[in-house]
């Protein structure tokens, strides 16, 4: 792997080593310390050094380490020179060093080593490191960076560059800069790899620069570039915190059970879900992704009942709870849950029959008379909404009355559609349908309260009084009540 990287290092080799400099912020010089030459390692006859940029002054402080996968003189490139200046201005050592052939990890292994060994004398804290790998260095760093065991490091800077790596790590934060004006190649490796890091829903900060190049940071001189790099800055210091270190650790139990719902790991997500709703049973979103994970590993029956309980609980999302309960049920054989569960579904815009349709999990109930009736009738809901929606208030108002769908007389459908409308400016076409929910169901006092809130909001505050009022001779529930009271004392005629 790193001579495959050497190789693909030429080029750069070649750019960076002239005369280009880092076009990060201006830095007192002053206010730093920079020693060079400090002996690592004796390797083939040659002695390793590295140079180490520190603050001024004698406060202990974090390191981030310049990943070397071989290069002999990389530390002295104007561009990595600037990083370490930079670095130190921003309160944190950097260090730069001499690197050979094929034995990368022994390189960075040693350096380590001399660092812990110097520590007290260097004034650096070992146990709080930083990585920074930009190119084919990253070959390295990102190997480094998934290594759980290597505890003292805290975070990575990845710039522009890839690596095959086996694990993503929950608790560990990157920031990650992708130079979008790269080669295909090059990005698209990268895009694979980000791309694993969001299923495994880890802890990366991800800036793409699309007007970067390979090697921005002393290329594109530019107020873009000083802000990414700014940024890069800010990353590396805040995240060698001791309290914000603890915090991606403990986020990271949560974060990588959901990377393993992301990715298909159902036993693990089983095991760690059912835990939770063990520890606690009124844990409605541990329930939802405990179904999530049964459903996965094809457990219907109790992904039915875990969807359920977060649906009781208050997750009482359509998409997030209804649809994927409706998808247990119909996978079950249960119609009667999955018509339930649909109903719900139906009631709200965010799924349609279309949706159903294209959805695997109903392919078995999809002929049934019940489900053919259910796909209809919403098909004709959603066509007098569009047509309502499109400002045709009389037509839609026409085929709502003239409708015999089961559905459209419910007084649940009928509010749903009523609230869409008024929520989407649709103010005059919401109190009609309100109307037909009254007359429908003249002893609701849900429906009349719904009537009440659509006059108000429409500005005929004595109409939303007097209907108000009415709902309140009805013997509300009590959010009906507390709702109708609120509005009539709102409306100053209590």
């Amino acid at each position: 792997m790193f001579r495959i990287a050497l190789v693909s290092l030429s080029l750069l080799i070649a750019t960076t080593a002239t005369a280009q400099q880092f076009v990060g912020p201006p830095v007192d010089s002053s206010r730093i310390v920079v020693t060079k030459e400090i002996a690592y390692r004796e390797l083939g006859g040659q002695t390793l050094t590295f140079d180490l940029y520190r603050p001024a002054g004698d406060a202990v402080v974090a390191v981030a380490i310049t990943c070397n996968i071989g290069i002999r003189g990389m530390k002295d490139w104007p561009g990595y020179v600037g990083w370490g200046k930079a670095t130190a201005a921003a309160g944190m050592a950097a260090v730069h060093y001499d690197a050979l052939g094929n034995d990368a990890i022994a390189n960075f292994d040693a350096l380590m080593e001399t660092l812990r060994s110097k520590a007290a004398e260097l004034r650096i804290d070992p146990t709080r490191v930083v990585l920074w790998a930009g190119s084919a260095n990253v070959q390295l760093g990102l190997p480094l960076a998934m290594d759980a065991k290597r505890g003292y490091l805290r975070g990575a800077v990845i710039y522009y560059g890839d690596a095959p790596v086996t694990t993503i790590r929950a608790d560990f934060p990157v920031f990650f800069v992708r130079a979008g004006l790269d080669q295909k190649a090059l990005n698209d490796r990268i895009d694979t790899l980000l791309g694993r890091v969001l299923t495994a829903n880890a802890p990366w900060t991800i800036e793409n620069y699309g007007g970067g190049l390979h090697g921005f940071d002393i290329f594109n001189d530019n107020d873009l570039s000083r802000e990414i790099i700014a940024r890069t800055l800010s990353f590396m210091t805040r995240v060698t915190e001791p309290g914000l270190a603890r915090a991606y650790v403990e986020a990271s139990v949560e974060a990588e059970l959901v990377g393993a719902l992301n990715s298909g790991q159902w036993q693990k997500a089983i095991d760690g879900y059912g835990a939770r709703v063990a520890a606690n049973a009124n844990d409605a979103d541990a329930h939802l992704k405990y179904g999530y994970a049964l459903y996965g590993a094809g457990r219907y029956d109790d992904a039915l009942r875990e969807l359920e309980a977060a649906w009781s609980g208050g997750r009482k999302g359509p998409r997030d709870t209804a649809l994927p309960a409706a998808r247990a049920a119909a996978q079950k054989a249960d119609l009667d849950r999955a018509i339930h569960w649909l109903d719900i579904c139906f009631s709200t815009p965010f799924v349609t029959p279309a949706d159903v349709r294209a959805d695997a999990a109903f392919t078995s109930i999809l002929a049934n008379p019940r489900i053919v009736a259910l796909l209809a009738e919403t098909e004709e809901q959603n066509a007098i909404i569009a047509t309502l929606e499109s400002g045709e208030t009389v037509a839609g108002m026409e085929a709502l009355s003239a409708s015999r769908a089961k559905r459209l007389q419910r007084e649940g459908t009928l509010l749903a559609i009523g609230y869409r409308l008024l929520n989407r400016g649709h103010t005059e076409a919401s109190l009609s349908v309100f109307r037909i929910a009254t007359e429908r169901h003249p002893k609701s006092a849900n429906a009349w309260e719904s009537y009440s809130e659509a006059l108000e909001r429409a500005g005929r505050n004595d109409d939303a009084l007097k209907q108000a009022r009415r709902a309140l001779k009805l013997e509300p529930a009590p959010e009906v009540k507390k709702a109708a009271e609120e509005r009539i004392a709102r409306l100053g005629r209590g």
